[in-house]
């Protein structure tokens, strides 16, 4: 077999930004937050379900709900559209291990509304890019 994979459960905190107390939450004898040091090194670039590791600071969720209405000029909810989108996939840019590269180390999120998930449906899955 060429390609094998592995799933895992793993501790999963939001992005430093998001992170109310970042400051305070260190990797023993380190100086910098914990999500940083501790958790990026370990994460592959790709996940299934759980919070996107975001790129910009944008909303997913109000992006997969904007492309589901067709019109950038249209005023969504973003609150609305957090409780009805969520994290599907996420894959980051490894063109080392991968061979691949979303624009400038870029990372594609899959969206997937929350009911479709729960159905098995997965014709409204909406696809994001975000680089640097």
């Amino acid at each position: 077999m060429p390609y094998q994979s592995r799933f895992g459960g793993c501790a999963q905190l939001p992005p430093d930004q998001d992170l109310v107390h970042a400051k305070t939450i260190r990797k023993p004898g380190s100086d910098g937050p914990l999500r940083s040091e501790a958790m990026d090194e370990h994460l592959s670039g790709l996940m299934l379900l759980g919070t996107p590791d975001l790129i910009q600071n944008d909303t997913l969720e109000a992006q997969a709900e904007r492309m589901t209405l067709g019109s950038d000029g249209v005023q969504i909810d973003e609150a609305a559209a957090k409780r009805k989108w969520m994290l599907l996939m996420q894959v980051d840019s490894k063109e080392a291990v991968y061979g691949h590269m979303w624009g400038d180390s870029g990372c594609l999120y899959f969206m997937i509304p929350r009911s479709d998930l729960k159905a098995g449906v997965f014709t409204n899955v909406r696809c994001i890019l975000q680089c640097y």
